[in-house]
């Protein structure tokens, strides 16, 4: 329906059930968190608005002639039980789910833009972030280093709100996929080592979710080899070319391929689906080693985030998100690639250039050149000077 809420942390939504049928459409939910300029809107499309509590009753009315679909893995039991018997039902996946993963020209454009604004608001964090915390050797707790970040992103009079919560880690914090740093029991962020920040906004115009890492003092030989060997894994799938019908355990397994060869690995999956300015994590697609049945299809956004973890030592992740798009149309198929659309740099000094080959280097060129072209005009001089000095790295590898 479009509708859009302040229900639940994190995600844009609000508490309802709908029923749709051949000749109605009830919306259950409080009525007094509509406006009344949406609910006249509402009434002239012929939505009814009722009672959230209403629901049980509307259920058990319903006709033992009718066909119900409902999808066995979104429906609690509660409300499975209500509909009689004699009603035919139709368990299925949701028709909705299909409809709101491929996303339609608009949707893509707005992403698009969102994007931008989430890198402008990142790009102003990663200058403060080596001016003081690396250059200046001020100290800030992991808390407030991800207080920070959400400081810059509300900004921006597009932002809504965060899309989950900041995940901001340092050295062996960062090998807990999915920690989060008390305000009182945050590590303090001192050299040397590691910080790995996981974060993401939604914006009136999209959703963004990405992870970096940055090196606070000067990093070790083995960090920077994990560092290559998960932006190689980062690189091998946003350069990926499959054809029609590939699934997203395929794609895992393409990923993984530079990590496996040296007998490394991560647990968790590689990429998830993301919805428009609805949840960070939206399926039914999803790249990871477990075997669904889902294709990926140009309009899937989808995130790239192959990680290597050493248990009580560091985590390194690197997450942009992705847009399934159709390359090209021949006697063998249908044959797809991915957009990248997160643009913000790596961190220069934590790549060994010589294990990155011809066509690698080729990619990561391109980047920093699209990071430029799209953003050095929303930045401020003193951070266009700092991004030109990362770009101009690169460009001399």
């Amino acid at each position: 329906m479009n509708l859009r809420g302040k229900d639940i942390d994190y995600n844009p939504l609000f508490i309802s059930y709908l029923i749709i049928s051949g000749d109605r459409i009830l919306l259950f939910t409080d009525e007094n968190k509509i406006n009344k300029k949406l609910i006249n809107k509402l009434m002239k499309e012929k939505i009814e608005i009722m009672d959230y509590a209403l629901i049980d009753d509307i259920l058990l009315s319903i006709s033992k002639n009718a066909v119900v679909l409902v999808d066995p893995a979104k429906t609690n039991i509660h409300i499975y039980n209500l509909l009689k018997k004699g009603i035919l039902i139709r368990e299925e996946p949701s028709v909705i789910d299909k409809m709101k993963c491929i996303k339609n020209s608009e949707e893509i454009r707005c992403h698009r833009n969102a994007q931008l604004l989430d890198s402008e608001a990142l790009l102003n964090f990663n200058f403060w972030l080596e001016e003081h915390l690396i250059r200046r050797d001020e100290i800030f707790t992991e808390y407030e280093v991800s207080e920070k970040i959400d400081n810059f992103r509300k900004g921006s009079d597009h932002f809504l709100m965060n899309s989950f919560h900041t995940i901001s880690a340092f050295n062996g914090n960062s090998a807990i996929c999915h920690y989060s740093a008390g305000k009182d029991k945050a590590l303090k962020i001192i050299k040397e080592g590691l910080l790995l920040i996981d974060s993401g906004g939604h914006y009136d115009c999209g959703t963004t979710d990405i992870t970096r890492v940055f090196a606070v003092g000067s990093p070790t030989s083995q960090q920077i080899h994990d560092y290559t060997l998960v932006l190689k894994c980062h690189i091998n799938l946003a350069n990926a070319v499959f054809p029609e019908g590939t699934k997203g355990y395929q794609l895992d397994a393409i990923t993984r391929h530079f990590l496996w060869n040296e007998g490394y690995n991560y647990g968790h999956g590689t990429g998830h689906g993301v919805g428009h300015i609805l949840s960070v994590h939206e399926g039914p697609q999803r790249l990871s080693p477990l075997p669904l049945d889902v294709q990926i299809e140009p309009g899937m956004i989808i995130s790239n985030e192959p990680g290597l973890y050493r248990e009580n030592q560091y985590g390194i992740r690197l997450e942009n998100l992705v847009l399934c798009r159709k390359k090209v149309e021949n006697q063998w198929g249908n044959f797809y690639h991915f957009e990248t659309l997160t643009f913000f740099p790596f961190e220069e000094e934590m790549i060994d250039f010589s294990m990155l080959t011809i066509k690698e280097k080729e990619w990561l060129k391109w980047y920093y050149q699209e990071i430029g072209r799209k953003l050095f005009n929303r930045i401020e001089k003193p951070v266009q000077a700092w991004l030109a000095n990362k770009m101009k790295k690169i460009e001399l590898m």
